[in-house]
């Protein structure tokens, strides 16, 4: 508990933006929960059934660049940046906005992914909630190297079909700068 109260704008920042449950401990023995406000609400909504279904451990995946924060940021927000590597979304990045991502499936058949923005701080973290209720968070951090981090959560389970972040296709855009 005295390590929480120390790093709470930190672990505040995990929780909202990246998605975290932080599970906070006194003596050894877990104590207490630290949840988003979006994360409490779905679980005060959640049926029984639901909530079993939702406990499942979010899905994190890290990408390391080389690039300051605002250009990550340009890369992720601007679409006359994104359409160079992710051409397949359409992104509003703003509460309320869209954002929609074309994919096809297995078999070649045409999908979208619509989800509202629920969450954005500038250069910082962006959260998007898909129809299905999953939520996933971007979130950029300082990386230990003088880059930037990016940091995706799923949660709810594993990405939705048909999310992807390509590294590659993002160090690439960065490395063109």
């Amino acid at each position: 508990m005295a390590e929480a109260r120390a790093q709470l704008p930190e672990l505040l920042g995990r929780v909202t933006f990246g998605g975290e449950r932080i599970v906070l401990t006194k003596h050894g023995k877990p104590a207490a929960v630290l949840v988003s406000m979006n994360d409490l609400q779905r679980l005060r909504d959640a049926t029984p059934e639901e909530t079993q279904a939702t406990s499942v451990e979010p899905a994190v995946e890290l990408i390391e660049t080389a690039a300051t924060r605002s250009q990550v940021w340009r890369a992720l927000t601007d679409p006359r940046e994104r359409v160079l590597w992710w051409s397949e979304v359409d992104f509003d990045p703003q509460p309320g906005g869209r954002f929609g991502l074309l994919w096809s499936d297995a078999a070649g058949v045409p999908q979208r992914l619509l989800g509202t923005v629920t969450e954005l701080a500038d250069q910082h973290a962006f959260e998007v909630r898909w129809r299905s209720g999953d939520v996933t968070a971007v979130r950029l951090q300082d990386g230990p190297n003088g880059g930037t981090d990016v940091v995706v959560t799923h949660i709810g389970g594993a990405p939705q079909p048909g999310w992807q972040l390509d590294p590659r296709a993002l160090r690439r855009q960065l490395e063109a700068h």
